[in-house]
Order: structure tokens, then sequence, then C-alpha cells
């Protein structure tokens, strides 16, 4: 029970032998309700008039006080020494995951080819459908992507499922640009996919963790996203804030280069949204 007695330290301002009897008195908590003042101090190596003092430096009004709220009250410390700790663990999550997140777009941002990501951005300016392949958690970023794609005015769907990714493969236009998104290529449907569209000569653009994998050989482009397999499954956290941060990017861009065409739109959308035609 040592942080009780770190608790007793903090909060009653007790000296070396108050702490003695106290860690006594906590070995033998079950014991002390059924003992005297005189009892703890022959036990403690103490006097009868110490442990009263003892009893009211903690708030009691005196032994008999103390001995029968003990364990209400080594309770109520644990629930409070351990509402610190909690607020303690939520404060260091809170900075650890900030300083996460800073790191995460600094590597991306340190990985990114700015002559290939020009060329992305006018393959993206200058085809009016965006198509974004994902599955799982991706396509969670990939539909977050398409509602900031939608307001500079592009057409944006995403191919979540299998049969729908082979099609788009089959049946795509040449006024399309595909999105891929995928960490290892374990989906086997979207590199196939990214194959067809290779095939096709239709322009591709890959995230992925990995700028020599098999779905970066068969796009056009390949943005690469931070990963980190050590810290087991936050690491695919790090792939949703990299890939993320680089959908951000390109909205931007694409926000600054049709700053009125957009603000146009917007006020439209806005209009009919929350007033109706």
């Amino acid at each position: 029970m040592s942080h009780i007695i770190n608790y007793l330290k903090e909060h009653y301002q007790l000296n070396d032998n108050d702490i003695y009897i106290w860690q006594y008195m906590l070995d033998n908590i079950d014991s002390i309700p059924y003992m005297s003042s005189r009892k703890l101090a022959e036990a403690t190596f103490t006097h009868p008039t110490t442990i009263l003092r003892l009893s009211k430096k903690c708030g009691f009004q005196n032994f008999n006080d103390l001995k029968i709220h003990i364990q209400s009250f080594v309770k109520q410390m644990s629930t409070e020494y351990q509402n610190v700790i909690d607020q303690n663990d939520i404060l260091s999550t809170i900075n650890n995951l900030t300083e996460l997140q800073t790191s995460v777009i600094q590597q991306t941002k340190e990985a990114l080819n700015y002559s290939d990501f020009y060329n992305i951005i006018q393959i993206i300016q200058n085809a009016h459908y965006i198509d974004i392949v994902a599955d799982d958690a991706n396509s969670d970023i990939a539909e977050y992507a398409s509602h900031n794609f939608c307001i500079v005015n592009k057409t944006v769907t995403v191919y979540k499922t299998a049969d729908k990714q082979l099609y788009l493969g089959l049946n795509v236009q040449k006024n399309h640009v595909i999105i891929f998104m995928s960490k290892h290529v374990i989906n086997k449907q979207i590199l196939q996919t990214a194959k067809l569209i290779k095939k096709r000569k239709i322009p591709s653009i890959a995230l992925t963790t990995d700028g020599q994998n098999n779905l970066a050989k068969n796009c056009n482009y390949s943005l690469i996203c931070a990963f980190d397999p050590s810290i087991s499954k936050l690491g695919d956290l790090v792939f949703n804030i990299s890939s993320k941060y680089l959908f951000d990017l390109m909205f931007a861009i694409l926000f600054a280069k049709n700053y009125d065409e957009t603000l146009e739109l917007e006020s439209i959308h806005k209009k009919i949204y929350l007033n109706g035609l």
C-alpha cells in the first residue's frame, strides 16, 4: 500500500514517526478496530498521546473515531489516488498522441517527392472524376477525402467491395483518376484492379507504405504513408494520420487553385442545403 503512504504524506504532512504508525495500521488493518490506543502505541513503540495526535492530524476526533472508520478512510484514499493516476494517464496519453501526430506528419512530409506531388495535383485538377479504391478502415479515410474533393468540384466515388473494384477496372473511362489505398497490398483484388487500370492507361496514384511494392509499381505515382509495425495496432493509426495528411494537402492545394469556383459552389450548396431551392 505504498500509494496510500504517499497520499498520506502529501495530504497530512506526516513525519517519519507518523508514517511508521500508519504503515503498521495498514499492515494490520483488520486488527486495528479491536485495538486500544495503548495497544497500538505498544506495538509501534510510541505513546498513546502520539496516537491521539496522529488521529486528529488526519481529521478524526480521536483514535476510536479513526479505528471505526479506518477501512472506509483507506478505501477513499485509494479511490482519490486512482483518480489522480487516471488523470495523469489521460494527460500523458494526450501529450503522447499529440507528439505522435506531429512526428507522423513530419515523417510524411519528408518522404514527399515534390515533383511527383506537383504532377499528381495536375492529374487530379484535370480529371473531373476521382475514384478511390480502399477497404476496411482505409475506406473511412477515403470517405472523408471524397467529401473534401466534392467541395472542389470533383465527382468522387469510393470503391470498398471487391466486385465493384473489379468492375471499376473494367469500365472506368479516360476522364477519371484512380487513387488506391493499401498499407501492405494484402488485398489481392486491389492489386488486380490496379493492373487493369494500368493496362487501360488510366492515371493512378498509390497511397501505400512502400514505393517499391507491387501496388506502387502498377500506378503512375505513389505517395508514401508512414507506418510503424513496432507499435502494434497503433501502426494503423500512424497510417491513418499519414494518409489523411496527404489527402488534406491535395484538398488544400486544389482549394487554393480553384478558390473562386470553390467559394461559389459552396455558397450554392449552403443555400440549397440550409434553405432549400
